[in-house]
């Protein structure tokens, strides 16, 4: 009697080798649904294109919010998805490669190249989107109105509602907090700005003494006790107790016409250092710095700060007059140039009023260390800043602003972690907590290093740096507490981390360097497996976002290949029960069916087995992209498995197979198998035979569920492919495939291709 191979099991999954693996492994496959049970095999539910024609970039990021999800591409575009399955764009960020997501405190958070934005009301279902959100205006002034001559008018000891009694505007920001206005003379009375709606209401007002008030031509500003919220159309009345002053205005005697800078509410999250101004900034000879057209090393010619944070994105000052073009130039405390910046007098805003002058690439600074800044003019006296002290540059007001995000148009990872946002910003950790305090730098990181990816274990943030290359790149994976000045704990890795995600269990599961490798984290890393058929030639890869993990089982995505050996599709590695082993598995093909080097998996969302998306970029036919849901309801319409080598623990010496033998459920109309083999690694796959429904309306196997077939060939290693098909919602559930096969003792010496 003939002795017998048998494949039984396949809890297994993909063995690494061509002939070895773990009990119940096969060689290669596709679509192979075994952990459902792993006595038998069926056929994975497939993929089916949800998005229509509504997505037009690669989605990175996907989020759930309520019964919504959120998905951000790699143009800037955020989609919405509602449970009805109905996509919208309500956001395109500019300068976007999308960076980085995350819903913190019910908002949505979003980052582009070099911006940090938020939504408000996000339960509303229609929320409004804020770039740079913690980006001061580059102008504390927005609404300005600028005089061409020297009329001028008498403050009334009474509110008059007259036209040329009241400044009329419609802000254009939520906001205000004062007003700058000209005094030609100040006269004997106290001044008082009120402030009223369109109905004539009182909102505010604001009074300053005649003592405070200078004695000679001043641009004064003027604060109100709390920033007021307003929105429609608002004017501005001028009272004095003594209507003896005046004020500068286009037409004479018409208040309508003065010069009226409203003066906005700045949050000023990113400013660093400032030399802050009073409420009544006084235009005279002994407050203000003419600058000069040249530098000067002189103390009274520079401004001196001492930065907190790395980065230096723009410096605010106060202008008396802005007569022409003018440039901050930085230098640290040798006197050596850090960086220049320009603003060009056409298009500063009103005196009196803070004016950023933005360095078109923010400046690198170290912290604590001293510097200063010069403020020279193309033409001489024709720039006045305001200062405390007369002629001396060191008492200018200013502040000076840090970069929110640094450019990066790869990633700004974003993840929960306690009571705060993380954001990964270059070789350093950003956090914003639930009352929205900014810290930029809450931890730091070695130079050179850019943060890829953050995820959580524990008590602890984990966050992958890469550093190089994803070719050629290392990578290191930093814990951090949350609270510590520094981090707490790293380990090195090999490779760059591609993507990490936390199992469930509080293993840390992570993607690294160009050939697939997996490998978990538990207090030190254990390599685990990489991908089949990566060879040292080839490289895949996968993107942050493009893991996720669902009922224990982790799954990933890769994105293009440079060998065809190697399928982009959708992974999945894990186990079901403690009692079998990790697999690894090739799940779920994208819903074009193609799986080459020409596709690119872009995210992974596993939220419930009716909400797993699996976002893509198919280029095989022109450029498509979509995003696919698991439809449970349907299985993949072809998958296959393909046994291990069996070469009888003799490959030297022949045998020779009799029978095939394969049990399955049975057949019903629309299911197929097809058996094919493969002898001594040296022939295409050959066909044994078919069993199902093979003829459109013809019911040839229905029922049956056993099948045997004779090959009568000699082999030395032998192996076998199963491809179940389907062409109705279900596919065949698949048991066994057996080889009765007889051992032939003479080894064979001459050549043979056989």
């Amino acid at each position: 009697m003939g002795k017998i191979f048998l494949q039984n099991k396949f809890w297994g999954g993909i063995a690494e080798g061509s002939k070895v693996g773990y009990e119940g492994a096969f060689q290669n496959g596709i679509g192979i649904d075994y952990q459902t049970d792993p006595d038998r095999i069926t056929v994975l539910p497939k993929l089916s294109k949800d998005s229509g024609n509504s997505v037009t970039d690669l989605i990175k990021w996907a989020l759930t919010y309520g019964t919504d999800n959120y998905f951000y591409g790699d143009s800037g575009i955020i989609y919405k998805r509602t449970s009805g399955g109905t996509y919208s764009t309500p956001k395109t960020v500019g300068s976007s490669h999308g960076n980085g997501i995350e819903i913190f405190n019910d908002e949505l958070w979003y980052a582009g190249d070099a911006s940090l934005g938020k939504t408000d009301d996000l339960a509303t279902g229609s929320p409004t989107f804020t770039d740079n959100y913690f980006v001061s205006p580059q102008f504390e002034a927005p609404d300005v109105s600028i005089i061409t001559a020297s009329n001028t008018y008498t403050p009334p000891v009474a509110i008059a509602e007259t036209s040329a009694n009241k400044y009329t505007w419609i802000p254009t920001v939520k906001t205000f907090a004062g007003v700058v206005i000209l005094i030609p003379t100040r006269g004997t009375g106290n001044w008082t700005i009120t402030l009223h709606d369109n109905s004539n209401n009182l909102i505010a007002s604001t009074t300053v003494a005649n003592g405070s008030l200078p004695a000679v031509a001043s641009v004064i500003r003027l604060s109100f006790a709390a920033p007021l919220v307003i929105g429609a159309s608002y004017h501005i009345h001028v009272t004095s107790t003594v209507a003896d002053g005046t004020m500068r205005v286009n037409t004479a005697n018409d208040l309508s016409t003065a010069e009226i800078s409203i003066l906005q509410t700045l949050p000023d999250f990113d400013k660093d250092q400032s030399l802050l101004v009073t409420s009544i900034v006084l235009d005279s000879t002994g407050t203000t710095y003419i600058a000069p057209t040249t530098i000067s090393e002189n103390a009274t010619e520079r401004q001196t700060f001492v930065p907190t944070v790395s980065t230096l994105k723009s410096i605010a000052v106060i202008f008396q007059t802005l007569g022409s073009n003018v440039t901050i130039t930085v230098h640290d405390e040798n006197n050596v140039v850090v960086g220049t910046a320009t603003l060009a007098a056409a298009t500063g805003h009103a005196r009196g009023s803070f004016n950023k002058v933005i360095f078109t690439t923010p400046l690198t600074l170290i912290p604590g260390a001293t510097y200063h800044f010069h403020i020279t003019a193309v033409s001489a006296t024709s720039v006045y800043l305001f200062t405390t002290t007369a002629n001396d540059m060191e008492t200018a007001y200013f502040k000076t602003y840090f970069a929110v995000l640094s450019s990066d148009a790869d990633f700004h990872p974003m993840k929960v972690f306690t009571n705060l946002l993380a954001v990964g910003n270059s070789n350093f950790l950003l956090t914003v907590d639930d009352s929205e305090v900014l810290e930029p730098e809450a931890l730091t990181l070695p130079q050179g290093e850019r943060i890829r990816c953050l995820e959580t274990i524990g008590d602890f943030l984990a966050i992958a740096t890469w550093k190089g290359t994803l070719e050629e790149g290392k990578s290191r994976i930093y814990f951090w507490d949350g609270t510590s000045p520094t981090y707490n704990a790293f380990v090195d890795i090999d490779g760059v981390v591609n993507a990490m995600k936390n199992d469930g269990t509080n293993a840390l599961m992570v993607i690294h360097g160009t050939q697939g490798n997996i490998s978990v984290y538990t207090g030190a890393i254990t390599k685990l497996r990489r991908i089949k058929f990566v060879q040292n030639a080839i490289k895949t890869y996968v993107y942050p976002g493009a893991i996720d993990t669902l009922e224990g089982i982790l799954y990933f995505g890769n994105f293009g290949t440079t060998d065809t050996s190697v399928d982009t599709l959708v992974y999945s590695y894990g186990r079901k029960s403690k009692d079998y082993p990790r697999s690894l598995n090739k799940a779920y093909p994208i819903s074009t069916g193609n799986k080459n080097g020409n596709v690119t998996i872009g995210c992974i969302s596993g939220i419930s087995a009716n909400k797993f998306f699996v976002s893509w970029k198919d280029t095989n036919s022109g450029t498509v992209y979509g995003m696919d849901l698991l439809n449970t309801a349907n299985a993949q319409a072809s998958a296959f498995f393909e046994t291990l080598i069996f070469d009888k623990n003799d490959p030297a010496r022949r045998g020779h197979g009799i029978d095939i033998s394969a049990r399955f459920n049975p057949i019903v109309a629309g299911q197929k198998l097809t058996f094919q083999y493969r002898r001594n690694n040296l022939t295409p796959w050959l066909d044994i035979g078919t069993v199902g429904d093979t003829n459109a309306g013809n019911a040839v196997d229905v029922g049956v569920h056993y099948a045997a077939f004779n090959i009568d060939k000699d082999f030395y290693e032998i192996e076998f492919k199963v491809t179940l098909e389907t062409s109705i919602s279900s596919a065949v559930v698949f048991r066994h495939l057996a080889m009765e096969w007889d051992p032939l003792d003479q080894f064979k010496y001459d050549k043979s291709t056989d």
